[in-house]
């Protein structure tokens, strides 16, 4: 028989419980996270003693209960064909491979290894809000460097250059710029015109719109969720701005 899954997510502390509460309504937070399956919540963390080694998966004595995190809500994920022999032998699989010692508080941490888990369940996409704030955290930690070295390459320098002033903003001006360029191309295409062509009015929305409307629907259902509204609610301002925010997060 499947077996329901459940996603039990927590304010990190009591005093967080009010801020997590405003930040969720704008698609993050500040969360621990856990899975229930078969009766059982599992979720993984790092050790205190950075020396210590092992496995840093642990299972709460009790389902939505746990010794320091303040539980705040259980989404539903839907339900595992796997049996509970199964989802046991998978559990001493990700043991080996959730070492304490690997423990990242921004990419590598219980809402990375829940998101995995409840990918191999099979079952519902992981809600983008329970991870966005770590995931803002690693996403911009990765791409700031990144950004420096485009900026040092648009004004002929190479990555091994002294950083200066204005190296971050023309890589972001750099990388906006290939992503409309993108864009224009899409909606040169749609009006049947070459990459060559000059542009035409609209051509920008045109692009943005042929490649965009998959990610706008999915973007909207994510900031429905994140405001607890079910996927059919009507549009509320901010949903896309949510579903965007913790869309990026997750990448």
């Amino acid at each position: 028989m499947p077996s329901p899954v459940s996603l039990n997510v927590y304010d990190l502390v009591g005093s967080l419980a009010t801020t997590n509460k405003v930040l969720k309504y704008a698609g993050t937070g500040i969360f621990h996270a856990g899975v229930e399956v078969y009766g059982t919540e599992c979720s993984y963390g790092g050790f205190e003693d950075p020396e210590d080694e092992g496995s840093g998966l642990f299972e709460n004595e009790e389902p939505r209960q746990h010794p320091v995190h303040v539980f705040k809500q259980s989404v539903p994920m839907g339900e595992t064909e796997l049996t509970e022999d199964e989802v046991n032998d998978l559990l001493d699989e990700l043991a080996d491979q959730w070492q304490g010692q690997d423990y990242d508080i921004l990419n590598h941490n219980c809402t990375d290894f829940s998101l995995e888990l409840c990918k191999r369940l099979g079952v519902k996409p992981f809600p983008g809000w329970v991870k966005s704030a770590a995931g803002l955290g690693a996403n911009a930690r990765d791409l700031v460097p990144d950004l420096r070295g485009r900026g040092k390459r648009l004004r002929n320098g190479t990555e091994d250059d002294k950083l200066v002033v204005g190296d971050l903003t023309l890589g972001v001006l750099g990388s906006c710029s290939d992503r409309l360029q993108h864009f224009v191309d899409k909606g040169k295409s749609v009006r049947c015109g070459g990459e060559g062509d000059g542009y035409h009015f609209g051509d920008l929305s045109r692009g943005l719109m042929k490649c965009g409307k998959g990610k706008i629907k999915k973007a909207l259902a994510e900031g429905r969720a994140a405001r607890d509204a079910p996927p059919d609610a009507n549009y509320s301002f901010g949903d896309l701005s949510r579903g965007l925010l913790a869309d990026f997060a997750r990448k």
